[in-house]
């Protein structure tokens, strides 16, 4: 796949996720869902930092697979 066409489908991809996890733009339903607590953004932070780190290892495995000639991968 082209690089051009590797942005646009992830940013497609990107902005279709968000659509289908948004539920609403009211700023009281979504206070009144979530409540006082910092619950969410906690999980939210942690799940994001594991994401991240996983990302990387993702990553360098593959990177890893490459130089081992595991897989083949081609530059632009």
């Amino acid at each position: 796949m082209k690089t051009t066409n590797l942005k646009n489908y992830a940013s497609l991809c990107g902005r279709v996720l968000a659509r289908a996890h948004a539920r609403t733009v009211d700023p009281l339903v979504l206070t009144g869902y979530m409540g006082k607590s910092t619950a969410f953004e906690d999980a939210l932070a942690e799940f994001s930092v594991t994401y991240a780190d996983q990302n990387e290892r993702d990553h360098a495995a593959m990177l890893a697979a490459v130089r081992n000639g595991q897989i083949e991968a081609q530059m632009e």
